[in-house]
Formats: structure tokens, sequence, C-alpha cells
């Protein structure tokens, strides 16, 4: 392992490979934090020491092997140091199945197996509030297949008076045939 990857481990007394939900301390948050914004070529922020307690603050609320999974995930996905709306979703997508697992443990099955819903409208009331058809074609004329065809024919200009619109707008002519720019096919 590389050097810079090797502070970031735990030490041996850590918990091994059993992810638990033990927030990771500061110092340890600190370490992945300050990881995460090397790894940028460039690094321009308006407060520095504000971004790094914030986010400091954020990874100390986690575990410290979702802070390491993303901190991996974040080296690749990001050209910018990410801000906290960005990293705070990626925490909970690694924590998300241990909360799950510590349910299922618990035997909690009414929390697994009830998803939490809103009310939504029946039938009859969603109906009552948008009529028979639905909410389509509500106030507007049924129009025939020849009335649609004039209505379209009158808003369509002739090949004459196309002529005679650029024969009185040559400038716009010109813009039509401007001559291709060397290279272009």
């Amino acid at each position: 392992m590389s050097e810079p990857y090797e502070r970031l481990m735990p030490s041996a007394s850590g918990s091994g490979t059993v992810r638990n939900m033990e927030p990771m301390s500061r110092d340890q948050a600190y370490s992945i934090v300050q990881h995460l914004l090397q790894c940028f070529p460039v690094v321009n922020l308006t407060n520095p020491d504000v971004y790094m307690a914030e986010v400091c603050a954020l990874f100390a609320g986690y575990p410290w092997w979702a802070g390491l999974a993303v901190l991996d995930a974040a080296k690749f996905a990001f050209k910018f140091p990410p801000a906290l709306a960005e990293l705070r979703p990626l925490l909970e997508d690694q924590v998300r199945y241990v909360r799950h697992a510590a349910e299922f443990r618990k035997g909690n099955w009414d929390a697994l197996l009830t998803q939490p819903r809103e009310k939504r409208p029946t039938y009859d009331e969603l109906k009552a509030k948008y009529g028979e058809n639905w909410g389509i074609d509500q106030g507007t004329k049924k129009e025939t297949v020849e009335q649609t065809n004039a209505r379209w024919a009158s808003q369509v200009q002739s090949w004459d008076e196309i002529k005679q619109f650029y024969e009185k707008n040559p400038e716009r002519w010109n813009n039509l045939i401007r001559p291709r720019e060397a290279g272009l096919k």
C-alpha cells in the first residue's frame, strides 16, 4: 500500500471486517477529508477552513468504513471538491443496508415490510377532479381535416412571396448563400 493510504487504514485494535454503525472520530474524518482534497489537482475553495470543518462534521456522523468507501468513490466521480449535498447521498447509500440488517436482526418486521406511503386519491376522486375525459380536450373545438389543411395553408408563404421577400432583403439572401468556410465540406 502507498504511504498516504496506510495512514487512513484503521488500527489493528479496530473492529475488523464487522460493519458496525459506530461513528468515526474527528481525527479519522479529518484524515479522510484531507486525503480527498489531495486527490484534486486544483482546490480553489472560497473558505477552505469552513469547507474542511463542515465536511469533517458530515463524515464524523458516519462509520469509518463508509467514509473510506465514499473516499474511493468520490476520487473518481468528481472533478472538483464535492459539496456536502453531493457527499451525503453517497454516505447514506453506504450505510443503508447496514441499517436494514440491524432492523432485521431486531425482528422489527413492520419497519421492514411497510414502506411509508402518502395517501393517494381514489379513482372516483380523480374522476371528480378531472372530469369525464380526465381533463383532455376541455374547451377546445374539434377541427376537421379540411379546416386544419386550410389553416396551415394560410400560414405558409407561396414561392412567389418568398422570392419577393429575398429580393427586397438582399442581406438576408446573402446570409443564406454565404460561401463556406475553409475546411468545411
